[in-house]
């Protein structure tokens, strides 16, 4: 499986519990693509403890972001997934790709069933991201909202 994370500082601890429990509930071979604005080498180092023999994990320059392009909540690296054709194209043998967000966590292993979704002429396939009320009355949505 190729799983991909975009993140920065702020996204740390978030990432270390996904990339975790992603390990501890597949029993396929990662490898993990890991974009992080400003790592430190005590990050990287703490990262790269986690590969084994089955787990791979490599870390990518982020991509040059259009200025047209204005974070909602901060963070350039929320826009890093639309520039995967462009990223991926030169990695040989990437020709499917799991992005979870760093705050995505792993409960058993039916996340490798999501890796063997039919995908027919798709490009891409999505979930429903599960806002709270609260997040969604931010942005004046019904409550039942999808």
């Amino acid at each position: 499986m190729n799983v991909l994370y975009t993140l920065d500082n702020g996204f740390k601890a978030q990432l270390v519990v996904s990339l975790n429990s992603l390990i501890k509930n597949t029993k396929k071979k990662l490898n993990i693509f890991i974009i992080f604005d400003g790592i430190h080498d005590d990050d990287y180092k703490n990262l790269k403890k986690r590969e084994s023999s089955r787990v791979k994990i490599i870390f990518l320059d982020a991509p040059e972001v259009s200025t047209k392009l204005v974070p909602d909540r901060g963070a350039k690296n929320q826009f890093y997934r639309l520039y995967l054709t462009r990223i991926f194209k030169e990695i040989f043998g990437v020709s499917k790709l799991l992005y979870l967000d760093c705050d995505t966590l792993i409960m058993n292993s039916s996340i490798e069933n999501v890796w063997y979704l039919e995908m027919d002429d798709n490009a891409i396939a999505a979930a429903i991201d599960p806002w709270s009320y609260q997040y969604k009355s931010i942005f004046n949505l019904e409550k039942d909202t999808n």
